[in-house]
């Protein structure tokens, strides 16, 4: 696995992570967080397969990122 997909992988795990601890506090930040999770790993499934739909992908993860937040798997 390229390091681009392995940071996508770990992204993805600890989205989910998220997304169970914060089921009892609220469903929706859950869902959200869910969201992001599913996101994460199916980037992480083309990134690994070296698909032309890497470079797509980044471009729109980037378009959706926290103003301001930091990138921390992007080539």
């Amino acid at each position: 696995m390229n390091k681009y997909a392995a940071d996508l992988w770990a992204r993805s795990k600890e989205a989910l992570k998220t997304a169970e601890a914060d089921l009892s506090v609220s469903a929706d930040a859950a869902a959200s967080r869910a969201y992001y999770a599913a996101f994460y790993a199916v980037s992480a499934l083309f990134a690994r397969s070296g698909s032309e739909l890497e470079k797509k992908l980044s471009q729109a993860a980037k378009a959706f990122a926290p103003v301001g937040g930091e990138q921390l798997f992007f080539p």
